[in-house]
């Protein structure tokens, strides 16, 4: 069956505020595990795939240099980049509400895990892709 991660997410916290850890906590197990072997299977499909083409981009670029990150998905596409455009993503860049939604953080330990856990689980997604983590 197919479960979406968000409302499985939902769920472990869910389990957390009605103190109900051990299920929260296998719950969060078995994400981590589903994830690590999405990047897995995403790894080995790159790897048999390199005739396509794929722009990659970090999370950190696509936040702090969201026009130069626009520029080479423009560029990469072959699509022309009007000043309007640009314009456009600068304002949006400017506007202060777009940001005023509290940053949520997290501890692995909050969900039953380990930094090392997490880690180990991703190490192959970390290994490949460390320059856009």
């Amino acid at each position: 069956s197919i479960v979406r991660t968000s409302e499985y997410t939902s769920s472990v916290y869910s389990d957390i505020l009605k103190k109900n850890k051990n299920l929260a906590h296998e719950k969060a197990r078995r994400i981590m595990q589903m994830l690590a072997v999405s990047a897995e299977k995403h790894i080995r499909w790159r790897e048999q795939n390199t005739d396509i083409e794929i722009l990659d981009l970090s999370y950190q670029d696509i936040n702090r240099r969201t026009v130069d990150v626009l520029r080479k998905v423009y560029k990469f596409l072959d699509l022309e980049l009007t000043s309007e455009i640009e314009q456009s993503v600068v304002g949006w860049e400017q506007d202060k509400d777009r940001n005023r939604f509290a940053r949520n953080t997290y501890a692995a330990e909050e969900f039953g895990l380990t930094e090392d856990q997490i880690r180990d689980a991703f190490q192959p997604y970390i290994a490949r892709f460390s320059e856009f983590i």
